[in-house]
């Protein structure tokens, strides 16, 4: 892989036990863009970067000079990371609200959730939804297609799919997840979205 692309694609493989099942996991890592091939591969041509437009990718339609342009700027917004601590006497609260105040226009483009892997306690099934919640008018306005669960015993879900189609919000709007726990001794519970600017 390293010989392929112009600069190593970092990423990491696991197998998880699910419903008694082993399955393969590739995780990849948020990496500086854009990436693009040193020789054709394939049907893929070389120096040319690729780009998902909404649920597929056209290897007809490389990104455009603005769309690269535009994901040098996304690379150098920070993640948000909202997590909520462990409790002094162990207990979760059972609803935990959390917001964020961006200071540019925003898309949400990928969300993970979960719990802290090394936690002790007992653990239970939570939930997320996540808002944009209006600077100028207060209104909240949810931005997951649906509550996103993660089971008990399970530490981390990727939620980006559910997503609503452009998750977006305006300068000064705050970014909000309302996080559920149902148990006890839930540790570590959290959120991580990765942000790109926008023009709204």
């Amino acid at each position: 892989m390293k010989s392929l692309t112009n600069q190593p694609v970092r990423f990491h493989y696991e197998t998880v036990a699910i419903e008694g099942m082993q399955v393969g996991v590739i995780q990849i890592d948020q990496q500086t863009r854009p990436l693009y091939l040193k020789k054709d591969y394939g049907k893929l041509a070389k120096e040319r970067v690729y780009v998902r437009r909404g649920s597929s990718t056209d290897p007809t339609r490389p990104a455009t000079l603005e769309e690269i342009a535009q994901m040098r700027m996304d690379d150098a917004i920070p993640p948000v990371h909202l997590l909520i601590p462990k409790a002094e006497d162990g207990y979760e609260p059972a609803n935990n609200v959390l917001e964020k105040r961006i200071e540019f226009p925003f898309t949400v483009r990928s969300l993970q959730f979960g719990c802290d892997p090394n936690a002790s306690g007992t653990g239970g099934s939570s939930r997320i939804s996540v808002y944009i919640r209006s600077a100028a008018t207060g209104e909240k306005r949810q931005i997951l297609a649906e509550n996103a669960l993660l089971p008990k015993g399970q530490s981390l879900m990727d939620a980006t799919p559910l997503l609503v189609e452009n998750p977006y919000g305006n300068a000064l709007d705050l970014i909000g997840v309302d996080l559920v726990c149902a148990g006890w001794s839930v540790e570590g519970l959290f959120a991580h979205m990765t942000l790109a600017g926008s023009i709204i």
